[in-house]
Parts: structure tokens; C-alpha cells; sequence
């Protein structure tokens, strides 16, 4: 078998398209009775694994849930890199292209979640519920995935059931978070999960990245993969917030020997407990992992300072990794280092020890802190500012000062005058924003510090494990269940991407749990998919993929031809088309005070336009037109603005 490092050819493209038929997306529910939920198939695979969770009470430890979730993780990667664009931008130089393959990435990867999700959810039992606290995707960054498709805050699954009971609970949720009485704002959050709990909700919680290093993958290259959390209860998060968090992750020997470990802790402090815990480390053999570049010299220069005035190491892009002889990289990518944090073997034969400390997008520092407890290390994130504007430890004072304060300014002023040396460059970084924002800086400051806090990530204050969940209390017995699937091959780990034969596909999950006794349980698992259906008393167990429609509602008939004569609505396809607006066309949507879709029609002709053709958005906007049109109450909850 080949292991994808770069790309796929056309030849195996089209050897793989005739086993398959069609995209993967649309055969998940063939993929789950083949395999998902055959608890013999899993138990072979991992045995110990399995057997060590069987005597646990919480439904999200159920053998065959935690099956079913690294399914999930397995289709993104397939879809991902078979039908997704995957390594379309290699060579390219083009932003705008190089965007645009990023958008269909993400879009390939956002579908395959949500579909297995959704499919999933038809078995859950009555009353468990998944809720999406924390995508990541759902706002627009410069040179990232701006425009992509989003699973953010608010999406939920649960069985049929459940969900007629539920969903006017989230609807009166967003109402709330419209009322222009700010008490009835604040309590939006508590009074939905206090109407959840009155029903008995057993409420679960997804913290996801769709496709951590999108641009690599647009490229081909190595460290891909979907990343999906579950948290067996709430969290503190209250709406969507896309940000960033500085974050510190270490073993959980050496952050015993640190009294309030945090992202402002110093380097030496750390090092020197390192020592302690393991005498006889040289000092050259303890290294940092942060993020490198020229556009992070102002952000992260004084941790690269400090590194070299310790004369410890750094890993830097192109340093070979210590299990499969692959190149690390710098330029992006702050989750999947985490596991490699601690004691490892280097390639000199010696004994080294990894700090993963820097800062990344809010969903991938809270991502790090659950990868690092349901792995057996710590991890520690701190909210800093959106965009970014300041060093960072600058920032992470400044995000300690209280907007009602009547002395911010001067408490602002005395942070920022501090540093002499970087003075003008810094300077120059506030009056860009107050012109980009339009208001002062000290403005500025105090509306984004309102913002991190209505949000629930506490600014200015360090959170651990604990401090993430509504019910802080619950820690020790709040199961995190962390799934990986590996679209390319991880520098960081030994597991490698999607694997091709000629008539074979072999694509691999880990999945790493804290149970709801504080044990530590993880694993891999090899999906192996071919034509060939083996079975045994009735139950198959490789997957099995017959003919099936290809593309969600709106781009089949757009593929097809649309003719309103020949059409005929059905009451599903109200669901089709709502799951397509939130996930497609997520930045020209927005909520009424009732709790409906507004769907702005010029903004969405912008994405559909950008993404097929400006014929494409017109001919898909005359579709949603007549849909809500026909759809009579089935599609009461969209509101078209012209």
C-alpha cells in the first residue's frame, strides 16, 4: 500500500471512484450497519480497550458510541482527501486559488462530520444529546479558510424524539441572546441548560476542527486531520467565539512540581522542574514547540528570547521527528505536538523532553487542553485578543485589567509603555486597529475583554480541565473522549494518513479517553474498506458501498439541471436545505429574534458565485426561492432578505 505524503494520482483516483461508486458522504448510513455497530468487530480490534470501559455507567462510554465516533473521524478523512481537492494547490502560488481549494477542503471534511453525526444521532437513545460548544472556521481570517463551511456553536443531535423536544429550547436560546434586555442576554446560556436539565438531557458536548492544517492539505502535505472532541457534560462556553488562547502543556509529573502552572509561567520555572522531576536530562535535550515566522516575530519573539537565553532546544520546520523520520513544521498546526509532549527518544538516542507552549485559534487551544487530559498530560490556555495586535505577554496582563476599573487607562498605558525597545513597531500596531475599528484602543480593549467573558473563557484568567466545564465540580468525573482521523501521515506520532491499494483503503483513527473514573484509555484503529463484504452468522464486517446520490440537495439538482415544473418537495428536504445554509453559505445567514434564518441573498450569491459560477448562484437561489415558496410550514423557519 502507498501512504499519502502528497497526493493521489488520477490512476488510483479513479480505480478507488469505481469501488466506491460515488462520495463517501452519502454511504454513511452502509458504513454504520457494516461496521459501527458491530461490537464483535470492535472488541477484535481493540479488546483491552474496549473491555476496560465496558463497566462504565456514562452513555458516552458506551463501546459502541465510541465506536461510532471514531467512524465519524474515518469518513471526514476519507471524503476529505478522495473528494475534498486534496493536494490541488501543490506548487501553486495563487492566493486566491490556493483559498478556494482550502474552502472545498473544508467543505468536504464539514460534510462528512455532519452527516455521520447526524446519522448517529437516529440511534442515540432518548434524551443523549451532542451540542457543538466550539468549532473552529465559523469567522474569516486572513489567508485562512474564509467563506469555508462551518460546524459551530449551537448544532445539535440527538434521535428524532429528542429533538422535537429540544430544538424550541435552542431556539428560545437565540431569541434571549437577541433581546435588547441585557439581563435576559446574560441568562440565555443558563436558561437553556436549565430547560435541557429540567427534561433530563444527558448533554454532551463537541469541541471540533473540521481539518487542522488546511493549507497542507491543500498542498498534499503531511499533519492533516479531523479533530473531534466529546465531553460528557457542559461547557462554560455560552456562544460561538472565534479568538486565539496562549497555551503551556507538560506531563503531568512535572506540572505537579509548578504551583499554578499557566501560559505566563516562565520558561526557567518550567526547565527547572523538568530537572527536578527527571535528574540527569541536559539541558540542550529539553525543547519547546511553538510556532515560527516572520509575522510572529512581535508576538512570540521574547518565549524565542527566553528559549536561547536557557540554551535549551526549539523545534524549528524540517527537523526530522523522532517515530517515522518525518519533517515537523512550525508554520501552523499546535494540537497534534501535544501528544508528543514528555519524555521521548529523540533520533540521537537520547532522552529528551517536549514543552508544547505558544498560543493557537481558540478551538485548538481547547482542543490541546482535552487532548492533554484524556492523554494523561496538562495543559493550561489563557483567551487572548482576536486579532492579535501585541506581544503576548503584553496581551495576557492587559486581558487581566477590568473594563469598570475607573484607573483602565492608566493600568492600560503603564502595560504598554513597558516595552521601550519595541515601542514604535507596537504603536503602529494600535493605530492600525483604532482605524480598522474605528474607536480608540482603550475602546477597543474593553469591548474585546466584555467579549471573551460573555463568551465564558474567563479573560485574563488561567483554565484548566476544570475551569472549561459549566459544572467545574463534575471534573474528576466528566469522561473526555478525543478522536483523530489521519487524512496524511503525523510527524508527531506513528500513525500514518490514508493508506491506497488498488482495491483496498485503509484509514486510520486514535481515540484517547478519560473515563468517568480518571483512568487514562487510548488506542488505533485501522478502517479497512473494500469492495468485498465478509460475514459471519449475518454480520458483515468490512464496509460495503452501493450506488448512492453524490452531493447534498442543492448541488445535485445544480449538477443535474434544475426544473421547478419536474420537481416535487418533500418535507425532508426542508432539513437538507437548513444543514446546507449552516454549513455552505454560514457567513450570509444570520438569526431573528424569533429564533428563524435570515438568509441574505446578496452575500450568499457571493459565496455560490465564488465557489461554482455566477450562473451556479443564481440557478441555486431560484431553487431556495421556490422551495420556500412550496414548502409551505416546512419552511417557516427562512426568511429570505434581498
Amino acid at each position: 500500500m502507498k501512504s499519502i505524503k502528497y497526493k493521489i494520482i488520477a490512476s488510483e483516483i479513479k480505480t478507488i471512484s469505481n469501488i466506491f461508486k460515488s462520495n463517501p458522504m452519502e454511504v454513511v448510513t452502509q458504513m454504520f450497519k457494516n461496521l459501527g455497530w458491530n461490537l464483535k468487530a470492535m472488541t477484535e480490534r481493540a479488546p483491552a480497550f474496549y473491555e476496560n470501559l465496558m463497566g462504565s455507567e456514562h452513555k458516552l462510554l458506551d463501546v459502541n458510541v465510541l465506536h461510532a465516533n471514531q467512524v465519524v473521524a474515518a469518513v471526514a478523512a476519507l471524503n476529505t482527501v478522495m473528494f475534498g481537492g486534496w493536494g490541488r494547490a501543490e506548487g501553486s502560488a495563487d492566493k486566491q486559488f490556493i483559498t478556494m481549494v482550502k474552502e472545498l477542503l473544508d467543505g468536504a471534511a464539514t460534510h462528512a462530520i455532519h452527516e455521520s453525526l447526524y446519522f448517529m444521532s437516529n440511534m442515540f437513545p432518548d434524551n443523549f444529546v451532542y451540542f457543538i460548544q466550539q468549532g473552529e472556521g465559523s469567522a474569516e481570517k486572513a489567508g485562512s479558510e474564509a467563506g469555508a463551511p462551518a460546524l459551530t456553536f449551537g448544532a445539535f443531535y440527538a434521535n428524532p424524539k429528542t429533538s422535537q423536544q429540544i430544538e424550541p429550547i435552542i431556539l428560545n436560546y437565540y431569541k434571549d441572546k437577541g433581546n435588547r434586555d441585557k439581563t435576559v442576554r446574560d441568562s440565555a446560556f443558563s436558561g437553556m441548560m436549565n430547560r435541557m436539565s429540567a427534561l433530563g438531557v444527558d448533554f454532551n458536548s463537541i469541541v471540533l476542527d473540521t481539518l487542522e492544517n488546511t493549507s497542507r492539505a491543500a498542498k498534499g502535505q503531511t499533519g492533516a486531520m479531523s479533530v473531534i472532541h466529546f465531553i460528557g457534560g457542559p461547557l462554560a462556553v455560552e456562544e460561538d467565539y472565534e479568538g486565539y488562547g496562549a497555551t503551556v502543556t507538560v506531563d503531568k509529573k512535572v506540572a505537579n512540581r509548578i504551583p499554578d502552572l499557566s501560559p505566563q509561567t516562565p520558561l526557567k520555572v518550567i526547565v527547572e522542574a523538568i530537572q527536578a522531576e527527571y535528574p540527569g536530562i541536559k539541558t540542550e535535550n529539553i525543547e519547546i514547540y511553538t510556532l515560527e515566522g516572520a509575522s510572529r516575530v512581535l508576538r512570540l519573539g521574547s518565549q524565542w528570547n527566553e528559549q536561547a537565553n536557557l540554551a535549551i532546544g526549539r523545534l524549528k520546520e524540517g527537523d526530522i521527528g523522532p517515530y517515522n523520520g518525518l519533517e515537523v513544521f512550525t508554520s501552523s498546526g499546535t494540537y497534534a505536538p501535544n501528544f508528543m509532549v514528555g519524555l521521548y527518544i529523540a533520533k540521537d538516542g537520547e532522552i529528551h523532553y517536549l514543552i508544547n507552549a505558544g498560543y493557537a485559534a481558540q478551538a485548538e487551544s481547547l482542543q490541546g487542553l482535552y487532548a492533554a487530559v484524556s492523554s494523561g498530560r496538562e495543559s493550561i490556555m489563557q483567551s487572548l485578543l482576536k486579532e492579535f495586535p501585541l506581544p503576548m505577554e503584553m496581551e495576557l496582563e492587559i486581558l487581566k485589567l477590568d473594563p469598570k476599573d475607573e484607573n483602565f487607562s492608566e493600568k492600560l498605558d503603564a502595560i504598554i509603555v513597558k516595552d521601550i525597545a519595541r515601542a514604535e513597531e507596537i504603536q503602529a500596531k494600535i493605530k492600525n486597529v483604532e482605524e480598522s475599528e474605528n474607536m480608540t484602543f482603550e475602546s477597543y480593549v474593553k469591548s474585546r475583554i466584555q467579549l471573551v467573558n460573555q463568551s465564558g473563557y474567563m479573560a485574563g484568567k488561567p483554565m484548566g480541565f476544570a475551569d472549561t466545564l459549566l459544572n467545574p465540580e463534575q471534573a474528576s468525573k466528566t469522561p473526555v473522549v478525543a478522536v483523530d482521523g489521519f487524512m496524511s501521515d503525523d510527524p508527531y506520532s506513528n500513525n500514518a494518513g490514508v493508506l491506497i491499494a488498488q482495491d483496498t483503503v485503509v484509514v486510520k483513527t486514535r481515540i484517547s479517553v478519560k473515563d468517568d473514573k480518571g483512568a487514562i484509555h487510548s488506542t488505533t484503529t485501522n478502517f479497512v474498506l473494500s469492495p468485498i463484504v465478509e460475514e459471519e452468522n449475518g454480520s458483515p464486517y468490512a464496509f460495503s458501498f452501493p450506488e448512492a446520490k453524490a452531493m447534498p440537495l442543492l448541488e445535485r439538482f445544480l449538477a443535474k439541471g434544475w426544473d421547478s415544473k419536474q420537481y416535487e418537495f418533500k418535507n425532508k428536504h426542508a432539513g437538507q436545505i437548513k444543514t446546507y445554509l449552516n454549513t455552505n453559505l454560514y457567513n450570509a445567514i444570520s438569526s431573528s429574534s424569533d429564533g428563524k434564518i435570515i438568509l441574505d441573498m446578496t452575500k450568499a450569491h457571493n459565496v455560490i458565485a465564488k465557489r461554482f459560477s455566477e450562473k451556479g448562484a443564481v440557478e441555486m437561489l431560484s431553487m431556495v426561492r421556490f422551495m420556500k415558496q412550496v414548502g409551505g410550514t416546512d419552511m417557516d423557519w427562512l426568511i429570505v432578505k434581498d
